[in-house]
């Protein structure tokens, strides 16, 4: 261990206890000597327990009040007369087990580390959950899966064995002694530590076993443990609550409480209240003294982390997307999840319909859940919908919630803030001036925009020109190995008939109006006589009629002989093996995965000057930009490049070059990995 550890025992009576769980203590620390001390804080015995002590236990320091001060003044003398750098609240009642000591002190590594429980094996078990209802502060214990014995971050730790970093506990004014004899002190710190900025764990890896209540039973009866529980339940929430709508309605509440437990015949509820209104002038010196007044996290933010569990590895990450079919965008997406660290996150679709996206994901063996987005124009269609993708998030446990598409932002977001998960929008589509940007006018919705170039990043700039912090930039990614330089174009040119001294200008996209094929037609016209390869099909119904327009306008232009009009293809790599140019001829591309593919495959590019394009294709260098929709202009670079075999060499080695450094798969993902990880924390 690279740190010393004082273990502070509280004993009130507990003789017997001690003599039989502080032998194990000691033969379990023994190991550790001399980085680990042992002092027992006698409150106020009449059982003879410092003497005992003294006489049997020489590796205890035995410190003795001569008259009972409660469960949390005896804790602060132990701490405050300790000499380790962190400090180990542990009760009587506790057994320790083998090594529990050294997995609490790892975690002191993170100077935002507060405090580390151990768990319980025998007593109370689960994790401790908390929230703000009814005026009152509440907490539970719930029993969760957690494989792989992960710390988890939690609201408060038990004082009764639960390693404190010294400096911090003494900085917070130790435990408060306004809530004698016992119970809430630890809660009461753990609140303010949270407040502060400092985080409490627990660590499954250090296992204690408790004997619930040894000494409490033999002071206290059942009901009066109840009465004390209940009024410094009360106390704590008076004390740290801090919005005014919180004190409101712990006032207006609290009294029909009381009254109401009486009706019951509950009536441990109105003696806790009476007590605690009792203690009001020294729960206002107590709450003026402690209070934080810059705090890191609110209440509200507080209740509403710690109201749920945790999640765990594979985190499960929803994705929503409002099409079946593949594109550009889809083919992005994919690139994404089967790349993803499978140890960490695990993949979830939603989709509107059955479609080839939808059957890739199954191939890759991708849970894919199907559903409607309607309209939003559909306000009974859009509550079904938020009510659906609530029902998925809480079956699935969806850690997170990753939106691919306008309409399903509004849905996503909508549902991810009820069922309290983050919320993350990829924006992969310009919006120009002229239009109403919907994105842009909801994105307060969203925890975290990923936009794939900094031309769509723009369209989320304030009026300063500046970016939110929730915006980030994450250029599309391609696979470096399969998309390489060393592929073979000698298949590709024979299946159409192409010589290996004819020089191949390609484009590839899919068939819409704004990919520009009508452009590469006429900068083909005017070229001299080489073979133009279009690759792609109509991949949405809107564009079904496009593909026959191109192939007449081809035959019009006088140029059939030259087009090769190949279809969709899967060995892109190969495609791209076969061509000595490629165009992308599109109005304004967001961030052009062909573009990035055919760098990879060290083709020169012939490029828009348009939407994110200028942020891959260095002009110059790595290829050339032309004008949108100047077919001449397109044409006039063609032109350049065919005719300099040494110019196309040195942009494809360079293209090459840049996506190496700015475009591999395993940086995106690496990117938005960390985004992930950051929200879920």
């Amino acid at each position: 261990m690279n740190k010393t550890v004082s273990i502070v025992i509280p004993s009130l009576n507990s003789r017997e206890l001690l003599k039989d769980n502080l032998p194990v203590l000691i033969r379990n620390t023994k190991k550790l000597a001399p980085q680990v001390e042992i002092i027992v804080v006698d409150d106020g015995s009449t059982d003879g327990t410092s003497d005992f002590l003294r006489s049997a236990f020489s590796e205890a320091k035995v410190i003795t009040l001569e008259k009972n001060m409660g469960f949390a003044f005896a804790c602060n003398a132990g701490v405050k007369e300790s000499k380790g750098e962190l400090v180990y609240l542990l009760n009587s009642d506790i057994k320790v087990s083998e090594n529990f000591l050294e997995p609490l002190v790892e975690h002191f590594q993170d100077p935002g580390c507060f405090a580390v429980s151990s768990v319980e094996s025998e007593g109370q078990s689960g994790i401790s959950l908390a929230k703000f209802k009814m005026g009152i502060f509440w907490y539970w214990y719930e029993d969760i899966e957690n494989p792989d014995r992960e710390a988890m971050e939690v609201f408060c730790v038990s004082g009764g064995h639960s390693l404190y970093d010294k400096k911090k506990f003494l900085e917070l004014r130790g435990f408060d002694t306004l809530f004698s004899p016992i119970y809430a002190e630890d809660g009461d710190i753990c609140w303010r530590a949270w407040k502060t900025g400092w985080k409490s764990l627990i660590e499954p890896r250090s296992v204690v076993a408790h004997e619930c209540q040894a000494t409490l039973k033999k002071l206290y009866s059942p009901k009066e443990i109840l009465n004390i529980h209940w009024k410094n339940r009360l106390l704590m929430t008076w004390k740290n609550i801090s919005p005014k709508w919180m004190i409101a309605k712990a006032c207006l509440l609290a009294v029909p409480g009381a009254l109401g437990s009486i009706l019951i015949g509950k009536s441990e509820f109105a003696v806790g209240f009476l007590r605690a209104v009792s203690k009001l002038p020294e729960l206002m010196t107590s709450r003026k003294r402690d209070f934080i007044r810059t705090p890191k996290f609110s209440d509200y933010e507080l209740f509403r982390r710690f109201s749920h569990p945790p999640k765990f590895k594979p985190y499960k990450i929803l994705y929503l997307h409002e099409t079946a079919e593949i594109s550009g965008a889809e083919n992005s997406l994919l690139n994404l999840v089967k790349n993803l660290n499978k140890d960490l996150f695990k993949p979830v679709f939603v989709l509107p319909g059955h479609g080839a996206l939808s059957e890739e994901l199954r191939k890759l063996g991708i849970e894919v859940l199907f559903m409607d987005f309607p309209r939003v124009r559909c306000l009974r269609g859009v509550s079904k919908a938020i009510g659906m993708l609530k029902k998925i998030i809480k079956e699935k446990n969806a850690s997170l919630i990753h939106s691919n598409s306008i309409r399903t932002h509004i849905y996503g977001a909508i549902a991810a803030k009820k069922s309290r998960v983050p919320c993350v929008w990829h924006q992969r589509n310009l919006i120009t001036s002229e239009l109403i940007d919907p994105d842009m006018e909801i994105s307060f919705l969203a925890d975290k925009i990923i936009c794939n170039s900094q031309a769509i990043a723009r369209r989320f700039q304030d009026k300063s020109g500046n970016l939110p912090e929730k915006v980030a930039v994450v250029y599309n990614g391609v696979d470096l190995s399969r998309f390489n330089p060393c592929l073979s174009a000698k298949t590709l040119r024979q299946e159409f008939n192409i010589s290996d001294s004819d020089i191949v200008i390609g484009i590839a996209s899919r068939f819409g109006k704004d990919k520009g094929h009508e452009v590469f037609l006429r900068a083909a016209r005017l070229l001299g006589n080489y073979k133009f390869l279009i690759v792609g099909d109509a991949v949405f119904k809107q564009d079904k009629w496009r593909e026959a327009h191109l192939r007449k306008m081809a035959q019009y232009l006088g140029m059939s002989d030259k087009i090769i009009f190949s279809g969709p293809r899967k060995d892109m790599p190969e495609v791209y093996a076969a061509m000595d140019i490629f165009v992308l001829a599109s109005e304004a591309e967001p961030c052009g995965r062909v573009l990035i593919e055919a760098m990879s495959c060290a083709k020169p590019v012939v490029a828009t000057n348009s939407g994110g394009t200028p942020e891959i294709v260095q002009d110059g260098k790595s290829g050339i930009l032309f004008k949108p929709k100047d077919a001449r202009s397109l044409a006039n670079a063609i032109e350049k490049l065919a005719a300099n075999e040494s110019l196309r060499r040195q942009m494809g080695e360079q293209g090459r070059k840049i996506a190496e450094e700015n475009f591999s798969i395993a940086l995106n993902v690496l990117k938005i990995e960390e985004i992930y990880k950051c929200l879920i924390r």
